[in-house]
């Protein structure tokens, strides 16, 4: 009997064991189940880099391909006084009024005349260049406007006449106290022309500085280091 005892109590023992065993087994189980299950966290995309800010687009910063002033107050041509009786001289210069006579023609006034502080800026104007300033894709409420040069300390400036030039003929008009109130008053130019010369002319402070040509809120040319006017 006492042999049978014992042999019961150590398989209740080894029971017993089995059991605390298989218990731990199924809390270690549920532990690496539960940390499985946890879900990694996600790596964060870094913040996109804002772009830089964009510099307005302006129509031309290359005045070698698009208008080369001439600071000098020699007109493109001479004209003559006997085809214009408004014309106001002083010798061989012109003060203002406007002429029109044939290109194969001699003239005898062949420069502007000259005002203390003043001097004078002349920019051509090519057939390609009037177009995209006027052409048929822009408004007609913009033809009354007109390329004004900016310039350091004197604001933006207006012209006070131009020259043109053609195959048969010369035309030039000077108002210093009125100026032009819009490039439709001067020749219309054509791309497909080859004879056509238009020049703006512009009277600025002696000294200063030009910076850019404008036409309205369209900025036409660019000139950096800016102009300096003597």
């Amino acid at each position: 009997m006492s042999d049978d005892s014992d042999n019961g109590s150590k398989v209740k023992l080894i029971v017993i064991l089995l059991v605390v065993l298989a218990i731990a087994g199924l809390v270690v189980a549920g532990a690496l189940t539960s940390k499985s299950s946890t879900p990694a966290p996600v790596a964060q995309a870094p913040a996109p880099t804002p772009a830089p800010a964009q510099p307005a687009q302006v129509t031309s910063v290359q005045t070698s391909d698009a208008i080369q002033p001439i600071l000098s107050n020699k007109l493109p041509f001479a004209i003559s006084a006997k085809h214009s009786a408004d014309l106001e001289v002083q010798g061989a210069a012109l003060v203002r009024g406007k002429v029109e006579m044939p290109k194969g023609e001699s003239g005898n006034i062949d420069r502007l005349a000259n005002t203390d502080n003043q001097s004078w800026v002349i920019m051509p104007m090519q057939a390609n260049h009037k177009r995209s300033l006027l052409g048929q894709s822009v408004a007609t409420a913009q033809r009354v406007l007109i390329p004004t040069l900016a310039v350091d300390g004197a604001g933006f400036i207006e012209p006070v006449g131009f020259a043109y030039e053609d195959a048969t003929k010369r035309i030039v008009q000077l108002e210093p106290d009125f100026g032009l109130r819009g490039i439709s008053q001067t020749p219309e130019l054509f791309a497909a022309r080859d004879d056509q010369q238009l020049w703006l002319i512009y009277r600025v402070p002696s000294g200063s500085y030009i910076t850019q040509m404008v036409m309205g809120k369209q900025v036409v040319s660019v000139w950096s280091p800016p102009l300096q006017v003597k």
